[in-house]
């Protein structure tokens, strides 16, 4: 048995990523983020060739610097964040 067809390091990074998209410490963040993820990851087979392709990585990699860099708690918490404001402002 390989390794790599079934659990290859895509597959790793994708789970860090969905999780991390979403919002890692909460129940709904890892779904939020695969149901942005997943299609976005069909989309990205489609446009630029196969599931191997290095573009994919290269995308993975822009997620993960966009996400540590300016919403480290996720999409959830930038919901929240956002919604808290508008509250507010009302």
């Amino acid at each position: 048995m390989n390794p790599e067809s079934g659990l290859g390091i895509l597959v790793s990074v994708q789970m860090i990523i969905i999780a991390a998209l979403g919002g890692a410490g909460t129940l709904y963040g890892p779904l939020i983020g695969a149901i942005i993820l997943i299609p976005l990851q069909s989309a990205t087979n489609s446009w630029f060739g196969g599931g191997g392709s290095g573009l994919t990585f290269i995308l993975y990699g822009g997620i993960i610097v966009i996400l540590a860099r300016f919403e480290p708690g996720g999409l959830l918490e930038l919901w929240r964040r956002v919604s808290a404001r508008v509250t507010h402002a009302a």
